[in-house]
């Protein structure tokens, strides 16, 4: 017999034994009847574990379908959302990444739920979200089993094809073991039931309860017949709630002698029998006038409202008459004594009425009511055109979104404006031909600054070829982005190179390359820097949201409308992205970083940097660049993101803390010469076949840790050669405030199994650098499960490394097997235009 079977048994069987207690028993000796106590439903424990540690044998997950080998009686955990990440198997885990959602199967009289999650390492930032999506319930990734018990699941049980599930959602990428579900059947709901007496003679038909143990909860109402009597659903947790009783009829209130206003719900049974009496109580009725609103203002009929602090009581609406001065009168106005009531005026919401109305028991005749105009706060701007150009903008009308009746139009003088706007949220539209308006502008309680920005449709005219584009002050284009946009109007041939050279010294960007044979390169003496502050988990206005085709990426118009915020999770917030469409990449002389876990630059903090979906460690409006290169404040920041196959770097700088650079999604042949790859952990990573060619691998740190080091390499399988570092230098960063790092660094660690790298000829620059074993496990991948190798690794003075303690399953080359390495096998049909046969073999 199935447990579910069982439990509706056993429920039942629960049910059958309370009827059956609560039937007369007669006795033999009288004839008087005598009632049992009813014994209350028994509460019943389930446990579901699914393992995900040996995935060897399950299929890859389909969006919408339930994960191979989770299956049970009728469903099972099915991946049912993305936000454009993946849910996927590897060989020891399930990798449950930011943005997915996953429904876990549920009995239907299960009520309350304990989630445990065992993940295959530990990260206090990369929570797991039951329930409901950045919610109160939450577990963050630990090797350790880490859970969270849910007393009452009623509001949050999601419904798919005829079965019941508890949602969880992915904040990070959570790297899963295993994932145990406890469920549990007590009585949440429970009907409470009986009589308020002398309610239908006082013409009282409703009755309020309020939930003592949770302010936040919802008052219920359940209505009153003519004979007295009521029935209620109120919500029991954790087998004890405490509620109070209340009508909203000013006058009339619930006996409270000996508390008897108030009730408790405990234990487990279904039902409760709870009676009331309705007595009188003082009132205070109010009489008066109302004055300062405009015939001009009103929307359609003046109407005002006393809206009761306290929620029980119902909401006085006041029957207002209008006098020919253009006032108005109100009479005979019943509310509750020593309650705070607040004017609302409707029709006319550009008026308010500032005091409250608090009065004793008592008859009032002339309370007046002055309404007056709704504080405006100044906002002013310019516009910008999503083309550069100077636009004519003649006026612009501002909409309240809550309020959609009532816009604002202002005329525009030399290019700005300036408007005055009383608090709300607003929505911008202009008259000028040619351009929309996309603009939003949040008005609290000061004096605002908001550029307009005016979209126009893109001008796909095409241009001439240009061999060289010049990018800097007074030069062709102001930025990179203006130039690569002009590049992909160009008409030129397959084999038509353009360069893009770089003549000032900073540009503050993110790039996107889409169209092949583009070369970024600059004469400087000092390589110029082209750098972008984006980094996982954080939330930025410049980031596109789903809506949008770029979405993760930066955006004018929301950098300009700075309005909403979106959290960077694509692509670890890349400062360039090369596409695979970018095939034939190039780039010589210049430095690509990410300043994220650098220096807060002023940039970011005007883009309004917050945290998101990670819980980002530290506040980055309030830190300082200590804190953002402390240990706390690193977070997953990429510099290039390759995705083209045949691209090339010279004499080229990458500099971050976490995946400085991502090499490729699959058999992407890529080439570094004489280049300089810095970062903290796993900061080169992917898949591809790249080939490093006499460059500085340089471990950064921290500025709060001297002794924590890193990995150098994080790659995946899918290259068939994998990675070749030839002839590099493994050395410390003498970037400033950094603290010199003591501890040993790993060579790498293999993100799934499969994956490739040699270090051939690796200069090192002490003996304690790299640590003993050379390789570590990721995510519980061991190196015996990838293909690690070397040759020659060794100190500056020649001297050979140790390398007898390296990890099982990595192998040290021999001589004759090292002449066998060729540069040529990894590059393919291709040969790259840095790479020359003499310097390198």
């Amino acid at each position: 017999m199935y447990k579910r079977e069982q439990r509706i048994l056993r429920r039942s069987f629960a049910v059958f034994l309370v009827a059956f207690l609560l039937m007369p028993v007669f006795s033999s000796a009288f004839t008087g009847l005598a009632y049992v106590e009813a014994a209350e439903p028994e509460i019943t424990i389930t446990s579901h574990s699914y393992d995900f540690s040996n995935n060897t044998e399950k299929s890859t997950p389909v969006l919408g379908e339930i994960l191979d080998q989770t299956a049970l009686e009728t469903s099972g955990i099915i991946w049912y959302e993305t936000e454009g990440n993946s849910v996927s198997f590897d060989a020891k885990l399930l990798k449950f990444r930011s943005g997915t959602t996953l429904y876990i199967p549920i009995q239907e009289d299960t009520t309350k739920i304990t989630y445990t999650q065992t993940c295959s390492g530990d990260s206090s930032s990369r929570f797991t979200y039951v329930g409901v999506k950045n919610g109160a319930y939450y577990v963050s990734m630990t090797q350790s089993p880490n859970s969270v018990t849910i007393d009452d699941i009623t509001d949050i049980v999601k419904e798919f094809n005829g079965n019941q599930y508890i949602a969880i959602y992915s904040a990070a990428d959570v790297k899963i073991t295993n994932i145990t579900l406890t469920e549990y059947n007590p009585i949440n709901l429970v009907t409470v039931s009986g009589k308020v007496y002398n309610a239908a003679e006082n013409g009282i038909s409703k009755l309020s309860f309020k939930n003592l143990d949770d302010e936040n909860s919802d008052i219920v109402s359940a209505a009153i017949d003519n004979k007295g009597n009521y029935s209620a659903t109120l919500k029991r947790i954790a087998g004890n709630t405490n509620y109070a009783a209340s009508v909203s009829e000013a006058g009339y209130k619930i006996d409270n002698t000996n508390g008897d206003n108030q009730f408790s719900l405990i234990g487990n049974g279904a039902n409760k029998e709870q009676n009331f009496s309705i007595i009188t109580a003082d009132m205070a009725i109010v009489s008066g006038t109302l004055s300062g609103v405009l015939d001009s203002a009103l929307k359609d009929t003046l109407k005002l409202k006393l809206v009761p602090s306290d929620s029980t009581l119902n909401t006085v609406y006041l029957n207002l008459t209008k006098a020919s001065d253009g006032s108005y009168t109100y009479s005979n106005a019943v509310i509750s004594p020593d309650v705070s009531y607040t004017p609302i005026l409707e029709n006319a919401n550009d008026y308010e009425i500032t005091s409250d109305i608090t009065m004793a028991a008592g008859i009032y005749t002339n309370i007046a009511l002055k309404a007056t105009p709704k504080a405006l706060h100044q906002v002013v701007g310019s516009f910008v055109t999503s083309d550069g150009s100077c636009a004519n903008v003649s006026k612009i009308t501002f909409t309240n979104m809550q309020e959609p009746d009532y816009s604002y139009t202002f005329d525009i003088s030399n290019s700005t404006y300036s408007a005055a706007l009383r608090t709300g949220e607003y929505v911008t539209s202009a008259e000028v031909n040619g351009y929309t308006a996309f603009d939003h502008v949040s008005i609290k309680d000061t004096d605002v600054i908001n550029n307009v920005y005016l979209e126009t449709s893109n001008d796909t005219s095409s241009v001439a070829y240009q061999e060289i584009l010049k990018v800097g002050k007074g030069k062709d284009f102001d930025t990179i982005t203006e130039a690569l946009n002009y590049i992909n109007k160009m008409t030129r041939t397959d084999n038509q190179r353009v360069t893009i050279n770089l003549t000032d010294d900073l540009y503050r960007e993110q790039i996107m390359v889409n169209t092949p044979n583009i070369t970024i390169m600059s004469n400087n003496e000092k390589a110029p820097t082209v750098t972008w502050y984006y980094g996982i988990g954080y939330s930025y206005y410049s980031v596109a949201p789903a809506s949008e085709t770029n979405k993760g990426y930066y955006s004018k118009k929301y950098a300009v409308d700075q309005y909403t915020k979106t959290v960077v999770d694509t692509h670890w917030g890349t400062v360039v992205e090369i596409t695979k469409n970018a095939m034939g990449f190039q780039s010589e002389n210049v430095t690509y970083e990410s300043s994220f876990n650098r220096y807060m630059t002023e940039e970011e903090l005007s883009d309004g940097v917050g945290s998101g979906v990670e819980s980002a460690r530290i506040d980055r409006q309030a830190a300082t660049d200590a804190d953002v290169m402390s240990k706390a404040g690193k977070e997953r920041s990429c510099t290039m993101f390759i995705a083209a196959d045949q691209c090339e770097f010279h004499n080229c700088s990458f500099l971050s803390s976490q995946d400085t650079i991502y090499t490729g999604n699959s058999e992407e042949s890529i080439y570094f010469k004489n280049c300089v790859i810095e970062g903290t952990t796993d900061f080169i990573c992917g898949s591809g076949n790249p080939v490093f060619d006499n460059c500085t691998l340089s471990i950064y740190g921290y500025s709060d840790q001297a002794g924590d080091g890193g990995y150098i390499t994080a790659p995946k399988a899918g290259g068939s050669k994998g990675y070749l570092f030839y002839n590099c230098k493994i050395a410390r960063t003498a970037y400033n405030q950094i603290l010199t790092t003591t501890k040993n660094i790993y060579l790498g660690r293999p993100w799934g199994a499969g994956t490739k790298v040699l270090f051939y000829n690796t200069e090192v620059e002490t003996a304690d650098l790299i640590d003993s074993a050379g390789y570590t496990a990721m995510s519980s991948v061991t190196p015996a499960e990838a293909y690690y190798s070397e040759y020659n690794t060794h100190l500056p003075d020649g001297t050979a490394l140790d390398t007898s303690g390296r990890a099982a399953g990595s192998i040290i080359l021999t001589q004759e097997q090292a002449e066998n390495v060729c540069l040529n096998d990894y590059f393919g049909n291709w040969q790259p235009s840095y790479y020359h046969t003499n310097e390198s073999k």
